[in-house]
């Protein structure tokens, strides 16, 4: 009879181990989701931050096309 009862203390042992390692897994995916939703809105503001500084890029791309250099300078840049 002991045997069977040292039996069932091993299994309740075992049972609560699982349980806490199964909450420690919880509480380790509960993290990540957050991590991951910081991630998401960091990579959605670095893609704003992207676009913003494309369309910056294509003004000053323009502006500097209106500068006319006369030949002398061109030669000095090349």
């Amino acid at each position: 009879m002991s045997d069977v009862a040292g039996r069932f203390g091993e299994i309740a042992r075992s049972a609560a181990d699982q349980s806490t390692a199964l909450a420690e897994v919880g509480q380790a995916l509960g993290e990540l989701d957050k991590v991951t939703q910081q991630n998401a809105g960091v990579a959605e503001r670095n893609a704003g931050a992207c676009s913003e500084l494309t369309d910056e890029a294509r003004e000053l791309a323009a502006l500097v096309e209106s500068f006319h250099m006369g030949e002398q300078e061109k030669r000095k840049i090349a």
